[in-house]
């Protein structure tokens, strides 16, 4: 199967699922089936860094389209650019690359880059609360800020694993399996609200505020960087749905190496336009996100 057929494959149950997402009234099935569509993205994103011949090329305009994502999602009031996320993954796997080539820049890439996420992070956390909505979510692509990534950095580290695994079938689907696994903990049960709770428990008994501040930031760094909101988790398979993404993994595996046709800009078309149309075609139905 070539990134041409699995682009498309991607694209359609993206379709699916943003139709269930905007449109009011419409089956929850159509959400299940967007489930395949992200991880299958990411993964062809992956295919096109590790081919192309102009890494930084490329890592650009996927950064320039992560802010033109961000002007749309500035326009209709929401946080749904994926494409933050995927830019990021790449640019991980960038300094990964310059690693393994012994780039003499290496070490200093690396410098630069945790230094500038955590000024960035720490002033945007700072600065959030007085922010407007339209703002922040312009100012998250444009600043390359890690917070409240689409999806979190679970799937950061999926897309490290597709590219360090891309030739061992094995490996990747283990990996795959695990963090689908881990999703499927963190998201539908209750054990991160239970370690929350642990911790106020032993902050309470202990008198230690220090403990209660760190119940604060472990609520925090779940909300902001695993994209789960703790307070609201519970024992519930289909409370939240990402775990069906392991039905993505059977079609990965179907990879062959070839690019197929290409169409190549169809994506970068289609992604910001159905998103339009959809949200658009929502609120006249009387659907407010």
């Amino acid at each position: 199967m070539s990134t041409t057929v699995l682009k498309l494959f991607a694209l359609i149950t993206m379709l699916i699922d943003h139709i269930g997402f905007f449109i009011p009234n419409m089956p929850e099935w159509l959400r299940y089936i967007g489930r395949l569509s992200a991880p299958i993205f990411l993964f062809c994103a992956v295919i096109g860094y590790s081919n192309t011949s102009n890494k930084k090329k490329y890592l650009f305009r996927i950064y320039a389209f992560s802010v033109f994502m961000g002007i749309i999602d500035a326009i209709i009031l929401q946080n749904i650019n994926y494409i933050r996320t995927i830019f990021i993954t790449l640019l991980i796997l960038f300094l990964i690359d310059c690693f393994q080539s012994q780039n003499k820049y290496a070490k200093k890439y690396l410098c630069i880059f945790l230094l500038w996420q955590v000024v960035v992070n720490t002033l945007y956390i700072m600065c959030i609360i007085n922010m407007p909505d339209k703002f922040t979510v312009i100012i998250l692509p444009l600043f390359v800020i890690s917070a409240y990534m689409n999806y979190g950095i679970l799937f950061v580290v999926l897309g490290v694993c597709m590219y360090l695994f891309l030739h061992s079938y094995k490996k990747f689907s283990i990996s795959y399996i695990l963090i689908t696994f881990t999703i499927l903990i963190f998201q539908n049960t209750n054990l991160l609200y239970r370690i929350g709770n642990k911790i106020t428990y032993i902050a309470i008994t202990s008198k230690n505020n220090l403990l209660m501040h760190l119940k604060e930031i472990f609520e925090f760094f779940c909300s902001a960087f695993l994209d789960i909101e703790i307070r609201f988790l519970k024992n519930d398979l289909w409370y939240t749905t990402q775990w069906l993404m392991i039905f993505s993994l059977p079609l990965l595996l179907l990879y062959n190496g070839k690019k197929g046709k290409g169409l190549k800009y169809l994506f970068y078309i289609m992604y910001p336009f159905n998103i339009i149309v959809f949200y658009y075609i929502g609120v006249s139905m009387g659907n407010v996100l």
